[in-house]
């Protein structure tokens, strides 16, 4: 699987996270990566969205790796991973305080930029 990832120009550190995806997939289904069938793979990436809660970024990653280990290492075109797709998280940007709007502002010196940030916080623009 290493040799795969290089070839397709992933980075190093993704073998690692990648291979634990795997790993975790023998684990939980006592049986070797490659003699899994689809219906094995489809219960456990279902376990793993609604039993064990994985984050979305820890989802992503199990999926990815167990999508490239059946794309490109043992070549299987399964429906449940041409389906497989996991949500864009999306959180809000902290909201400050007063007080901490306030001492941010204090601490800018020069006057056209302390008016520039006030002039962005009053329109909106947090982010």
């Amino acid at each position: 699987m290493l040799e795969e990832l290089q070839l397709a120009g992933h980075a190093e550190r993704t073998g690692e996270p990648y291979l634990r995806a795997i790993s975790q997939l023998a684990a939980q289904t006592r049986t070797a990566p490659d003699q899994i069938t689809e219906e094995q793979l489809r219960q456990y990436l279902l376990l793993l969205r609604n039993e064990k809660e994985f984050a979305v970024g820890s989802r992503k990653v199990a999926f990815s790796g167990i999508q490239f280990f059946y794309r490109h290492v043992v070549k299987r075109d399964w429906e449940t991973l041409q389906k497989l797709r996991v949500p864009k998280q999306r959180k809000l940007p902290a909201v400050l305080s007063r007080d901490e709007v306030q001492q941010l502002l204090a601490a800018i010196n020069t006057p056209h930029h302390r008016s520039f940030f006030i002039k962005l916080y009053t329109l909106g623009l947090r982010l």
